[in-house]
């Protein structure tokens, strides 16, 4: 159900944005296949929520979804209180068509930028070997040890940027944003697409460049700029669960191959498909084990 969610068009999603297209059949088609697919993944995880209601145990919290309801017993009787059913399912949905398809995308534009760059993707094995060596697994606490790799993650997800635009937000007042009135309750989307590869932000942003997260030291330093994960109180809550796994897997694969192109092949390409993501356009690869 998650990946055919992720494999709509994303004029697909033109009638639930604006109900008027729904005339166009084509578009009414793909929206409604969307719809119906999110109506069944809500339905699988209300089960999973009351199987976890009937086992529940205070003193044995098993997951998130034991966590919640822990929290929302606590909070019984509370007429503000947001730990609602319907709160728990959209929580569980998102954490999961947010944590699985986009951090795999990822890493398959990491591994393409790895392919595309063999001088970046030998430096960075250079710093996994001289901190790790060949038989260490990588830990977080490996992480403030490998400025050049986190600078290159930071890079891809730059570049990549997987997820183009923020979720939809409403606005909570009436407001005027350069010259434009936008009235309360009025739903926007955020074009972080824009913000990552401003030219003003990152000279040459179509450049694949880690350098530019690392300082004269050579140690990694963070930009404000880099709103991947939104910004604010409603940023992507899995911001941190992405970049662990991110951090880990990629670590991991370059600790134990080197990934390049099938003899004969020409080069894959960098530009990528949008969808309701902003995936990598198919290629191959060879993942040569490294001595």
């Amino acid at each position: 159900m998650i990946e055919q969610t992720f494999s709509v068009k994303r004029h697909h999603m033109l009638p639930i944005l604006f109900p008027v297209a729904r005339v166009i059949p084509s578009l009414k088609k793909g929206s409604e296949r969307f719809l119906n697919n999110q109506l069944k993944l809500r339905e699988h995880i209300r089960e999973e929520i009351a199987k976890h209601k009937e086992t529940f145990d205070p003193n044995d919290i098993r997951d998130f979804l034991d966590t919640f309801l822990l929290e929302a017993k606590k909070r019984e009787g509370d007429q503000n209180s947001t730990f609602t059913e319907e709160q728990h399912v959209e929580l569980v949905r998102q954490l999961f068509l947010a944590g699985t398809d986009t951090t795999a995308t990822t890493l398959h534009w990491a591994v393409l930028f790895m392919i595309l760059h063999p001088d970046i993707q030998q430096k960075v094995q250079q710093e996994i070997d001289s901190v790790l060596g060949p038989n260490q697994d990588p830990s977080m606490e490996h992480r403030s040890q490998m400025p050049y790799t986190e600078a290159t993650l930071s890079e891809v997800s730059r570049v990549a940027a997987t997820a183009p635009m923020a979720f939809g937000h409403f606005t909570t007042s009436d407001i005027v944003f350069r010259g434009y009135h936008i009235p309360k309750a009025t739903s926007v989307e955020v074009n972080i697409w824009s913000v990552l590869r401003d030219p003003q932000l990152w000279p040459e942003p179509n450049k694949f460049d880690p350098t530019r997260f690392l300082d004269d030291t050579g140690k990694f330093t963070k930009r404000e700029e880099m709103i991947v994960f939104s910004m604010g109180r409603r940023l992507c809550p899995g911001e941190r669960l992405a970049k662990v796994e991110l951090f880990l897997i990629f670590t991991s694969l370059l600790q134990r191959f080197t990934f390049k192109p099938p003899e004969g092949n020409d080069m894959p390409s960098a530009e990528g498909v949008f969808g309701l993501v902003y995936a990598p356009a198919p290629f191959q690869l060879v993942a040569e084990l490294k001595k």
